[in-house]
């Protein structure tokens, strides 16, 4: 810390100079696929404290953040927002959910049905007030964020730590649920008839946009996660040319209701997308799949793509999720009724049958460790050094090599002769096709040649040893 700083802060009794950004803590879903898509490694100058580690892995839903997930009507977008933030709270004694039901069509049973919670945590954490004035769903979370703020009996050791070393001791989560955001009202009408008019959707959006602004610093200190459900608009476009969308990933003719405060002051913002539907006689199940869309995310780089698997009579499933990530790249060995991971081989399973994969921990468990090294290709800034080169980035640079004429080989081998690879990458081994990317053109890799011996001899490798990287430019030398 400079002399200047300290200065500062030695004569700074309102805290003003208070520079620390303490990370915010990340909870869980149980759906790993999205919990990782949004995680990150935060580092740590230790500064050689016993103890202290050089970096943590954030994963989960963000404590003390605006969550904004827009989609169409039917594809899950409360259930998501109810999964994630009861998966928050669940574990502390002083966590609660609120949840504000402004469209009026929340069923009590069916919360409990998604959220898995006990006839005692409903009543204990579970809260509907009876909220629908944008202004009173402020007054509800400033009071809340006082109260934990002033009162040292909500805080815990989060047991992580902060950049300069320090333990990260923060109040308890709360979980608030806006549902949904366009449904809200302000008070701020001095008569009926400016209802629906331009006028009271531009003192709405006023209104929006305060809350956000307002609340997003005390939430943070308050440990308190914001979900707020909106939608999609279509707008009209005139002329030739389109008017460009507000933020990525919508289409041009598309807008989301509120202004630009959900849009700004979200740190995540996810939309929902409806990708097909499962049937008991043919899948085992009632439900359907969803596209979770990263379109922003402040912890992780945008535009990931996440499946998710909604069963019908339990929400958001993490094992038929986790199942389908799995199968997806290629971990599910065998077939029905004989699937098995390739690390328990005994554990044989059915898609088909939901009595004996919906419960089972030791299934989830194994799909968890098998798809480990795919969820940690997710995770942002895995490379702790600059001058480190993880394996995927080697590959890269193999794989364009490749398109180059021979006089360039030399200048890109040289280039990364002497590179170490980071230790903590990990790349998948189990998709053949990408295995194998590296090597097309060189070995003329087709169909009829997956087992071409030179090609196994690299797949065996630790794709994160030396050995791994000195057998690859041995290759490219004799291009």
């Amino acid at each position: 810390m400079s002399k200047i700083h300290d200065l500062l802060v030695a004569n700074d009794k309102k805290n003003v100079f208070d520079f620390q950004n303490t990370p915010s803590i990340g909870y869980p879903s149980g759906l790993f696929p999205l919990d990782y898509s949004n995680g990150y490694w935060v580092r740590v100058n230790n500064k050689g404290k016993e103890g202290v580690p050089n970096r943590w892995l954030n994963i989960g839903t963000q404590g003390g953040s605006f969550y904004t997930i827009i989609g169409n009507s039917g594809v899950g977008k409360s259930a998501i927002a109810i999964a994630m933030g009861s998966a928050m709270i669940a574990g502390f004694d002083l966590g609660d959910y609120y949840h504000i039901d402004a469209e009026g069509t929340s069923n009590p049973t069916r919360i409990q049905v998604l959220n898995g919670f006990t006839d005692d945590m409903m009543a204990d954490k579970y809260h509907l007030p009876n909220l629908v004035y944008v202004e009173d769903v402020f007054s509800l979370i400033y009071n809340l964020a006082q109260i934990k703020i002033n009162n040292k009996d909500f805080q815990y050791n989060t047991g992580c730590y902060d950049q300069q070393g320090n333990p990260i001791i923060i109040p308890q989560p709360t979980a608030v649920l806006i549902d949904s955001l366009p449904s809200l009202q302000t008070k701020d009408v001095e008569n009926n008839a400016e209802l629906g008019s331009q006028t009271y959707n531009m003192r709405l959006a006023i209104a929006y946009n305060t809350f956000y602004k307002r609340l997003r610093p005390i939430i943070r200190d308050a440990n308190i996660t914001v979900f707020a459900i909106n939608h999609i608009k279509e707008k009209p476009q005139m002329g030739f040319f389109k008017t460009q969308a507000k933020i990525q990933y919508l289409k041009p003719e598309e807008s989301i209701p509120g202004g630009s405060g959900p849009i700004y002051y979200s740190q995540n913002l996810l939309r929902m997308i409806y990708r097909g539907k499962f049937v008991a006689e043919k899948h085992g199940f009632d439900g359907f799949m969803v596209e979770a869309l990263n379109i922003k995310s402040k912890t992780n780089k945008s535009g990931t793509s996440i499946p998710l698997i909604f069963n019908a009579d339990r929400g958001f499933s993490p094992i038929l999720t986790m199942l389908h990530f799995a199968n997806e790249n290629g971990l599910i060995k065998g077939r029905n009724p004989y699937c098995y991971f390739e690390s328990k081989p005994d554990l044989k399973f059915s898609t088909k049958d939901m009595g004996f994969v919906l419960d089972n921990e030791e299934l989830m468990q194994v799909a968890t460790e098998e798809c480990k090294p795919l969820l940690m290709e997710m995770v942002g800034n895995t490379v702790t050094s600059d001058h480190l080169m993880n394996p995927k980035e080697l590959l890269n640079r193999l794989d364009a090599s490749y398109q180059m004429k021979d006089s360039d080989k030399d200048s890109v081998v040289a280039a990364i002769d002497n590179v170490p690879i980071a230790e903590n990458r990990i790349i998948t081994t189990r998709n053949y096709e990408n295995q194998t990317k590296v090597f097309k053109g060189m070995h003329r890799y087709g169909k009829k040649d997956k087992h071409n011996p030179r090609i196994e001899k690299y797949l065996k490798l630790n794709e994160e040893s030396e050995a791994y990287k000195k057998a690859c430019i041995e290759e490219m030398h004799r291009i």
